[in-house]
């Protein structure tokens, strides 16, 4: 740096073979050196160090010196921050929104390392992604030291409390995250804070739809990516099958590049195998969602499952990329009608022109090719089979047999009447069901508490 009369360090990118050589070996200085005597939490431990290390305190003061000459604003900053705390004796960061102008200064200045420094970083997944920043960064572990030295002063209760599940776990060497159903006061507290942590910060964060509204969020809440970190490490550990199938099953469309998912008729073993998962997670996990009609009970099966969002995620994307050319067609009917000043249906393909024509067209395959072969289908084994085959089937039906009721004619009428009472049939089946396994839950759960009770024979 001397010799080139420069203030920024080589760097590791450099097309100069001595640059890039220097810069590679002032990388692994701060990575293998540097970093792990800056992490060390106690003077024994540094003390340690540095006896095993004893070009530890040379090497530092040519880092600094490097650093002084290149000292980015995050670093000046977070000093600066630092310095205030100590002098106005506060565990409290500098606010946003005060009075005072230097406060007000340096609370904008910590918003911006969050959000433009440490943000990022604690997004990144993968080691060699980390050490790419850090090397861009240099300053990164001191800004890091400083603010997590604020943080722990001044820690949330949410992330304190992700700290303590994250504990516990390890204590009870578990990748079970605790349940609030737990009969263990310790347990069940902890798994009750989990769920607030779910419900009421990472969710509402993850519904966020614009970038403007997440920096907010997370100027409102700066625990939020520290909280999802261990939050994404929980569920990492402790994936669930579903999950995990449906992640393959990503994975093998977008190793084929194709948008058809694995289909479970297939003669190929791990397409089968793919396709009877994903079969299995719609109608294990994703219909019984979609059926619950009250936000509290959809809450509450968000809580049961994690991992369903994700999951959703994948199987809306799946849909989206191969939607049925039949459900495509009768929304675009149903649309069509609904702009018509007099509603009818495009029935005949003769005396019309243009869209109308084309859309007459589209509902006689619909009707000819989709919904005739399952009306004609006998058993209730072979219709559960085509819907299988047809997960658009319900919606096309339901579709052509509320605007046939509305304005078919008679023949149509009588067959929307009839595809009705399937539905009505099919929906009043699965209720009944649903009944009889909450109440099976309700009567194990009665059950259970008896035989608990001292002197009590519940078979009496």
């Amino acid at each position: 740096m001397e010799n080139n009369n420069r203030t920024k360090p080589p760097a590791i990118s450099s097309k100069d073979y001595i640059e890039k050589r220097l810069g590679t070996a002032l990388s692994n200085i701060r990575q293998k050196l540097i970093k792990p005597y800056l992490q060390l939490e106690n003077e024994e431990a540094r003390k340690q160090f540095e006896s095993e290390h004893p070009e530890l305190q040379e090497i530092l003061q040519i880092v600094n010196w490097i650093d002084e000459k290149n000292l980015s604003p995050h670093l000046i900053n977070a000093r600066q921050i630092k310095i205030w705390m100590e002098t106005m004796q506060t565990n409290k960061p500098p606010r946003l929104r005060c009075e005072d102008k230097e406060e007000q200064r340096l609370g904008t200045a910590l918003q911006s390392i969050r959000r433009r420094l440490i943000n990022p970083y604690l997004q990144l997944e993968s080691e060699d992604e980390k050490i790419q920043f850090e090397d861009e960064h240099p300053e990164l572990q001191e800004v890091l030291q400083i603010v997590n030295g604020i943080d722990e002063k001044n820690i949330s209760p949410r992330l304190d409390k992700a700290i303590q599940i994250q504990k516990w776990m390890k204590e009870h060497s578990t990748t079970k995250p605790p349940s609030a159903a737990s009969r263990d006061d310790e347990e069940r507290k902890l798994g009750l804070a989990l769920t607030d942590i779910r419900r009421k910060l990472i969710k509402p964060y993850m519904l966020l739809q614009t970038e403007e509204e997440k920096m907010q969020f997370e100027d409102e809440h700066p625990e939020i990516h520290n909280v999802n970190s261990i939050i994404n490490e929980i569920d990492r550990n402790n994936i669930s099958p579903n999950l995990a199938n449906i992640r393959e099953v990503k994975t093998w469309m977008d190793e084929r590049k194709t948008t058809k998912p694995p289909t479970s008729n297939s003669k190929d073993d791990e397409e089968k195998r793919l396709g009877g998962a994903l079969k299995r997670i719609r109608q294990g996990l994703v219909k019984p969602y979609l059926q619950l009609e009250t936000d509290e009970g959809r809450l509450q099966y968000e809580e049961e499952h994690p991992e369903l969002q994700e999951v959703l995620e994948i199987v809306n994307w799946i849909d989206e990329n191969n939607i049925s050319p039949y459900l495509v067609n009768a929304r675009l009917i149903k649309e069509w009608v609904k702009k018509q000043t007099e509603q009818h249906l495009p029935r005949r393909s003769r005396n019309i022109e243009g869209e109308e024509k084309e859309l007459a067209k589209k509902l006689g395959n619909i009707r000819q090719d989709l919904i005739k072969p399952y009306m004609a289908l006998q058993t209730e084994e072979e219709r559960t089979s085509y819907r299988e085959q047809h997960p658009e089937l319900d919606e096309v039906m339901s579709i052509i047999s509320e605007l046939d009721i509305q304005c078919g004619n008679k023949k149509q009428q009588e067959l929307a009447i009839l595809i009705r009472q399937d539905l009505e049939k099919r929906k009043a089946l699965q209720e009944a069901r649903k009944l009889e396994q909450e109440y099976e839950k309700q009567l194990s759960a009665r059950e259970t508490k008896d035989m608990q009770e001292q002197g009590v024979d519940f078979n009496e």
